[in-house]
């Protein structure tokens, strides 16, 4: 149940903006022990435009295991042809993820200053 109070307000968290993502590419990388100054991690979100942290993520695992495999460093090609082949939910869901924000956009705060207007 919804209702003042209970909560004290709904939050939306809308898809991260780029200085977000590349964020998230940080958080990943550095949680692998990968060394962030071999990567020009703001390139990255060219490929990423629309992506979910947890794209995001699944990206540098991929790209990880790939380069494992490979029995060699991971390189910034890994990242870029895995995320070459990724489609997102917010092409898959387009249109569920539009009515969502625009649901929110009446309805709820927005978790961050900086999200998407309408």
């Amino acid at each position: 149940m919804i209702r003042k109070g209970r909560f004290d307000e709904v939050f939306f968290v809308d898809l991260p903006l780029e200085d977000e993502q590349i964020e998230i590419f940080k958080i990943h990388l550095r949680r692998r022990g990968i060394n962030l100054n071999a990567f020009d991690v703001g390139q990255l979100t060219q490929f990423t435009s629309g992506w979910t942290g947890a794209e995001i993520e699944q990206c540098v695992v991929s790209a990880v295991t790939k380069a494992l495999l490979a029995d060699r460093a991971l390189t910034e090609q890994d990242l870029i042809s895995v995320a070459a082949k990724l489609v997102p939910l917010s092409r898959t869901m387009k249109e569920q993820i539009n009515q969502i924000r625009g649901w929110a956009f009446e309805r709820a705060v927005r978790a961050s200053p900086h999200q998407r207007g309408r």
